[in-house]
């Protein structure tokens, strides 16, 4: 049974905004939700490469490596050291799906059959869920 819940608000970083057979692309709508937090003990970066995120999606969950991270081109042309200040900016992620798992006991399913839609929420995988 699964303990720590994958999809906790306290962990959301981003929507899914472009799905391939290859990989998904996230936007994260405020740069603020990359900062380093803590929450329930454990210590999380929202965007680095190589995090491990959860993708919520219609019936299954997902889980997914975030490979790169970049800005839109009109935002990388304005950046200063304000607009890091403010978080005026708002960076997208490439992420490769994994592995899809069942909602409800956590089992991992052998195929990815499926693949989010735009617009499920993403969210940075809580250690203690990859664990199990």
């Amino acid at each position: 049974m699964v303990t720590k819940k994958p999809f906790d608000h306290n962990y959301f970083i981003g929507y899914v905004s472009h799905v391939s057979p290859q990989c998904v692309k996230v936007h994260f709508p405020s740069s603020i939700l990359l900062n380093k937090t803590i929450f329930s003990g454990e210590e999380f970066n929202g965007g680095l490469v190589g995090n491990f995120v959860t993708i919520e999606a219609e019936n299954d969950g997902f889980i997914g490596k975030i490979s790169e991270i970049n800005l839109p081109e009109k935002e990388r042309l304005a950046l200063s050291e304000k607009s890091f200040q403010n978080s005026d900016f708002h960076p997208t992620a490439t992420i490769e799906v994994l592995l899809s798992f069942d909602y409800f006991d956590g089992i991992a399913k052998h195929t990815l059959n499926a693949f989010p839609n735009i617009g499920a929420k993403v969210f940075v995988c809580p250690s203690g869920f990859i664990e199990e």
